[in-house]
């Protein structure tokens, strides 16, 4: 009837609208994504040769290509359905373009995660070589702290563990060396020494922090030493545990002394 008439009407209407207005974006969208692809598929020979490309991603550009084949088949069709002298109904057409869209919006999806992905190669890469120098820097600092100190207790302990932190980014310099780069074995000797030379590096400054208070409070006590056999014998104990390295019984002895001392006089 005709009110239905009317409604398929103003339905076209608003189709023919949409149409021209999405169709010029969409079609530019299509014709980027294959220049997208051609681009990637180029430069990815020069990405293997400097990073190891996971298979996965290796079988993604087939899957991309097929993506893209797909496409391009539909664009084909709606440039088809606009040029043939049998004029298909705005309808029609808007189904096929969002159709497109949606494929497209895929494909700029893949793009996207292929694209994070080399990113995130050469920026791991890039992390794992300057944290090289870093800690080399930071490995050494924390030596001072250990000759600082300075005693047979704490150098059996750290010493050691020092060493192994040294070859842990000398390990981690040598994959940079070999190309293309094993960027996901680099990230796991990257974490590794990570975990191990800042664990060393509270482990050290809190020492020292503590072997400093235990010294400051030990040189006061010195200044009462002779006042009594008894707090001689004292201080005694705390300079053992210090030697012990156990910093933090060496400064709370010393403390009691001269508190116990002051309270006297």
């Amino acid at each position: 009837d005709i009110s239905k008439f009317f409604a398929d009407f103003e339905k076209e209407k608003a189709c023919k609208e949409e149409f021209d207005k999405n169709q010029p974006g969409i079609s530019s969208s299509s014709y980027e994504a294959e220049k997208q692809f051609a681009n990637l598929t180029n430069s990815l020979p020069n990405y293997q040769k400097v990073y190891k490309i996971n298979q996965t991603y290796i079988d993604q550009m087939s899957v991309i290509k097929d993506m893209i084949d797909d496409m391009s088949t539909n664009k084909r069709r709606l440039d088809m359905f606009l040029n043939s002298s049998t004029k298909q109904p705005y309808s029609v057409l808007l189904n096929t373009l969002n159709d497109l869209k949606s494929r497209i919006a895929k494909i700029q999806n893949a793009f996207d995660d292929f694209h994070s992905y080399l990113k995130g190669l050469k920026r791991d890469s890039e992390r794992s070589y300057s944290y090289v120098r870093e800690a080399f820097v930071e490995l050494k600092k924390l030596e001072c702290i250990i000759r600082r100190i300075n005693l047979d207790s704490l150098n059996s302990i750290y010493l050691p563990r020092m060493q192994n932190a040294y070859v842990m980014i000398k390990e981690i310099d040598d994959i940079l060396k070999v190309v293309p780069i094993d960027v996901v074995y680099l990230n796991s000797k990257y974490e590794e020494a990570r975990n191990v030379i800042n664990q060393l590096k509270a482990e050290l400054i809190d020492l020292d922090n503590k072997a400093i208070q235990a010294e400051q409070a030990i040189v006061y006590d010195n200044t009462i030493r002779s006042t009594s056999p008894e707090i001689a014998k004292s201080i005694k104990k705390a300079e053992r545990a210090f030697l012990e390295s156990d910093f933090s019984r060496a400064a709370s002895t010393a403390l009691f002394i001269y508190k116990e001392w002051n309270q006297a006089k």
